[in-house]
C-alpha cells in the first residue's frame, strides 16, 4: 500500500464531513485494510476545567463495554495514561499493561489481544486518540515498519474529522462568533490584567473593555470574564 496514495485517498475520504457516525465508519474500514478488526476513537475536551468532557466511539464487545466502565478501568488504563502525554504510538503488551494486569487479562478474554494506540493534539486545544485492535497475530517489527506510517496518519486525520464533527456537534466552534477585539480582550484578562490596564494597552475607554468582555462571557456562556478567558484558552483561541 503505497504511502502517498493513501494519504490522498484518506483525506479525500473525510474532507469536510462532519458526521461523527460516518467519520467513524470510514475509520473503521481503514482500519479493516490496515489489518484490524476493531477500533476506538476518543476525543478530550478540556472544558469545563473541573468536568472536561469525553467522547468515545467504537465497536468493541458491548459486554466490554460495560465492564469498562463500571469498572471505572479508564482512569487506570496504562494505554490511556500514555496518550495522555505523549503523541507518540504505543503499541499494547504486557509490559505496558504491567500495573494493570486484571484489566489486561479482561481485555484479552474479550478478543482484545493486539491493540495500538496515537494521540494527537493541537496546544492547548482537543485530544484525540485512536486505537486499533484485533484478536491475533502479534505486531510485529516489520510489519510496523511498513504499516505504521499508514496507522499514524490515520490518526492524525481521524483527528481533524472526528475534531470538526464534535464542534460543530456541541458548540467549541464558538470562536467564529467572537470579533477581534472580544478574543484580544479575553487574551489580555488571561495574561492578568484588568480591564483599566487593557483599556490602556487597547487605547479605548474602560466601559468598552467592559462591553467586549461582557459579550464574550455569554458567548461562551461562562460564568465570569475569568472563567471566559480559561475556557477560550483551553481551546486554542487565544494563541
Amino acid at each position: 500500500m503505497a504511502l502517498q496514495s493513501w494519504r490522498q485517498e484518506i483525506s479525500e475520504c473525510f474532507s469536510n464531513e462532519t458526521c461523527k457516525k460516518r467519520i467513524f465508519k470510514k475509520i473503521k474500514s481503514a482500519a479493516a485494510d490496515l489489518g484490524f478488526e476493531r477500533c476506538a476513537y476518543t476525543l478530550y475536551i478540556p472544558v469545563p476545567i473541573s468536568r472536561p468532557q469525553v467522547y468515545q466511539v467504537d465497536d468493541f464487545p458491548e459486554e466490554w463495554q460495560k465492564r469498562y466502565s463500571l469498572a471505572d478501568y479508564h482512569h487506570i488504563d496504562p494505554s490511556v495514561a500514555h496518550c495522555r502525554k505523549s503523541e507518540r504510538p504505543v503499541v499494547w503488551n504486557d509490559e505496558l499493561f504491567a500495573s494493570a494486569p486484571e484489566l489486561w487479562r479482561e481485555a484479552q478474554s474479550h478478543g482484545l489481544k493486539v491493540g495500538w494506540s496515537q494521540a494527537n493534539q493541537n496546544t492547548g486545544s482537543l485530544r484525540g486518540v485512536l486505537t486499533l485492535v484485533r484478536s491475533s497475530v502479534p505486531l510485529a517489527e516489520a510489519e510496523l515498519k511498513v504499516s505504521e506510517p499508514l496507522m499514524s496518519f490515520l490518526a492524525s486525520a481521524s483527528y481533524e474529522a472526528m475534531g470538526r464533527a464534535m464542534k460543530a456537534l456541541h458548540g467549541t466552534h464558538q470562536k467564529a462568533f467572537l470579533t477581534s477585539r472580544e478574543l484580544e480582550t479575553l487574551k489580555w484578562t488571561a495574561d492578568g490584567k484588568t480591564m483599566g490596564d487593557i483599556a490602556q494597552i487597547l487605547d479605548v475607554s474602560e466601559n468598552t473593555v467592559r462591553f467586549h468582555l461582557k459579550n464574550a462571557t455569554a458567548k461562551l456562556q461562562s460564568p465570569n470574564k475569568t472563567a471566559a478567558a480559561v475556557k477560550a484558552a483551553l481551546l486554542g483561541w487565544l494563541d
